[in-house]
């Protein structure tokens, strides 16, 4: 795929329901920067990490999914051509600190884009499983290592691409 404009925006701490550092931010702060809104197609968010701690400091799943469906709902009009996609990379060494029960909560709300007019990235909430890609070299557990980096960028490709990536938790953890 021809990929005419590009906006890397990997702030760490960003999130769709925090009160501060979001998503929503984000897009609004770009958006005066383009030219011309019609021509952009597709774009991607992947996050989770940040919401999971949302839930688990005693954030609601409603107020995650009202904070998703708005960030869509201002995509959807101010760039009438683009498809918004969205995908969970949220995982940590830690699992015992904001658990599996506050990711997997996270999960099912992201994963409730469609919904409300988004596309969900099948199965890259499987690629961060895999604790070789976590990094060490900060000691957070929770943010990828370069290796991470390239693995998560290749499976958001191929599930943007093709409407899904290959990972399921025994492939990724295999390798």
């Amino acid at each position: 795929a021809k990929i005419d404009y590009f906006i890397n925006d990997a702030v760490g701490g960003r999130s769709f329901a925090k009160d501060t550092n979001t998503y929503m931010e984000a897009i609004q702060a770009q958006f005066e920067s383009i030219n011309d809104p019609d021509k952009i197609t597709d774009i991607i968010v992947v996050g989770g990490y940040n919401d999971a701690t949302y839930l688990f400091g005693g954030g609601s799943q409603t107020s995650l999914k009202n904070a998703i469906k708005a960030f869509i709902d201002y995509c959807l009009e101010h760039f009438p051509n683009a498809k918004v996609h969205i995908g969970f990379v949220g995982w940590t060494r830690n699992i015992a600190g904001v658990g599996k029960t506050w990711l997997n909560s996270a999960l099912s709300c992201y994963k409730e884009a469609c919904k409300y007019g988004a596309i969900y990235l099948n199965n890259v909430e499987y690629v961060l499983r895999n604790l070789r890609f976590l990094n060490d070299e900060v000691g957070d557990g929770f943010h990828p290592n370069s290796v991470g980096v390239r693995a998560l960028a290749e499976h958001v490709y191929r599930s943007w691409a093709a409407g899904a990536t290959e990972p399921s938790l025994t492939l990724v953890l295999s390798n």
